[in-house]
């Protein structure tokens, strides 16, 4: 009987080691590792329960090499809807990060922690530290500020936002 998708004579691990070779598309694996999500029972197996109205605090250990700025969102929603209600994590001590959220009705709810290296905070403490120190010859820092703006204006959505970062963008090129 001849596989669909495979030489004949080729076995099944074969096949799966020439899937693997392909090239990726991809110019990097993502480097951000979230771990020791809490609160969670039994590694997610049962629900937390709460009451309607009642403070939900979530929290998780999120880390990345280098020393790149990392953005960290808390992210719920009842199950079976499509959008997501999200909140801005604050990093408390070393690695851990948390927010606090509250549920509005009686549901079965869903929440994850969503991270990214965020280029633009890291270009921003860069810059603050190079500045504190006293370097006055900020002009690459500041074309590198323009350039991150306009690629940021390119994917916002609402009008008001392109304006805004691109109006940032103008500004760091004139100093």
């Amino acid at each position: 009987m001849q596989i669909p998708n495979r030489a004949p004579g080729q076995t099944k691990n074969q096949h799966l080691i020439l899937v693997s070779t392909k090239k990726s598309t991809l110019e990097r694996l993502p480097t951000v590792v979230i771990k020791n999500m809490e609160p969670c029972i039994d590694g997610g197996r049962y629900p937390v329960k709460r009451i309607v109205g009642q403070q939900f605090k979530v929290s998780a250990d999120v880390s990345k090499d280098g020393h790149d700025q990392l953005s960290v969102l808390l992210k719920w929603r009842k199950i079976g809807k499509p959008d997501c209600y999200q909140t801005l994590m604050a990093q408390t001590e070393n690695n851990r990060w948390e927010a606090t959220c509250h549920f509005i009705e009686t549901a079965q709810h869903e929440y994850t922690v969503e991270a990214w290296e965020d280029t633009f905070k890291s270009w921003q403490v860069e810059y603050a530290k190079k500045y504190k120190a006293g370097n006055l010859d900020l002009r690459g820092e500041l074309d590198e500020g323009s350039l991150l703006a306009k690629e940021a204006a390119a994917r916002a959505t609402l009008k008001q936002d392109k304006e805004r970062v691109l109006a940032f963008s103008k500004a760091t090129e004139k100093r």
